[in-house]
């Protein structure tokens, strides 16, 4: 990085701080570097394409510069190595990764509408990070515009007693299953054939490391059913904490 000034961070004209893209957290990681007075730095910091945020110093290798960091995404985490402080050479290598780690993955199957099985997924390198913006995409839905309920489930064994998942034949809708009880739903109009849905995850701390599950149920006279709906697989999912 050359004469790059950014916003809270202190900058230098020679090529001493360490920047990666972690995919997981869905933003720049800057690390480490020299002051305007030759002081080695221990700060990381990220970028979300809009904002820096200082992530803090206290879980970090310590104060260093001219360090490797690269992203591990199977693993969720960026990985550094090397830099020095001017007294040292360091050679450990070091793990930097979420305090918990957000997830949101396909947990359970969905059951088809009259075009195929409604999907649900994140969006892009999205995941649930406490007090963030989430997306969540749904696709696959009828041609027309229509009603979609977003279910949120947060006890995932069982449901009215019976373990999960629940056949919804006594429903009208034989062959589909619900993956997690009805705890909370969010009814929303889709323009037809996809979705994408901003929720904001609330910024309290005693979600931390709470687990949801979500499906969506979707209103579709085509089906081919009592009740004309269908649903979307399960995601099951994570609130993270960076």
């Amino acid at each position: 990085i050359r004469d790059y000034k950014v916003t809270g961070v202190q900058t230098c004209a020679l090529p001493i701080y360490a920047m990666t893209f972690a995919e997981e957290r869905n933003e720049v990681l800057l690390f480490g570097g020299l002051d305007s007075n030759f002081f080695a730095l221990d700060d990381v910091y990220g970028w979300n394409g809009s904002d820096w945020t200082l992530h803090g110093t206290k879980a970090t290798p310590g104060q260093r510069y001219a360090a490797t960091i690269a992203n591990d995404p199977l693993r969720g985490e960026t990985i550094c190595a090397g830099g020095s402080d001017f007294a040292t050479l360091w050679q450990r290598t070091y793990r930097f990764r979420a305090a918990v780690n957000a997830s949101y993955a396909v947990s359970g199957s969905g059951c088809p509408g009259s075009r195929g099985t409604p999907t649900l997924a994140a969006g892009t390198r999205a995941r649930p990070w406490l007090g963030d913006s989430f997306r969540i995409d749904v696709g696959n839905l009828p041609l027309n515009p229509g009603l979609l309920a977003l279910v949120f489930g947060y006890t995932l064994t069982s449901w009215n007693g019976a373990p999960l998942p629940v056949s919804l034949g006594a429903l009208g809708m034989p062959g589909c299953l619900a993956w997690q009880p009805l705890d909370e739903s969010i009814l929303v109009l889709h323009p037809g054939n996809a979705l994408q849905l901003q929720l904001t995850v609330p910024a309290s701390q005693i979600l931390i490391g709470q687990r949801f599950s979500n499906q969506a149920l979707v209103a579709d006279p085509a089906a081919g059913n009592a009740l004309g709906a269908c649903v979307s697989n399960a995601c099951l999912g994570v609130i993270g904490d960076r």
